[in-house]
């Protein structure tokens, strides 16, 4: 499976990265950003995003994103601490 596809984050051994993988379902952060984070037409690929910034940073885009990104639809990102740590988790492993 590629990496970054459900089907890699089903093969993870960190239960957290499960959790994220059906959190970023869930909230249909598919729906814009694709099966995987590849992207599409309605918003940028979530691939490599891991590399580009720190937990702390991706937390802090999910609960305030840019205005670039309100611009294009996104909402806050309403979670509880450890459900949001394991959509980070997910986010890290994209590539």
């Amino acid at each position: 499976a590629a990496a970054g596809t459900p089907a890699a984050a089903l093969a993870s051994a960190d239960p957290r990265v499960l959790k994220g993988l059906a959190l970023f379902q869930a909230g249909s952060c598919d729906s814009c950003h694709g099966e995987g984070g590849v992207g599409t037409a309605a918003a940028i690929a979530l691939t490599g995003i891991g590399q580009k910034y720190t937990d702390t940073q991706l937390v802090a885009l999910l609960r305030v994103p840019t205005k670039k990104m309100s611009d294009g639809g996104m909402s806050a990102v309403d979670l509880k601490e450890g459900d949001l740590g394991a959509l980070v988790a997910y986010l890290r492993q994209l590539h």
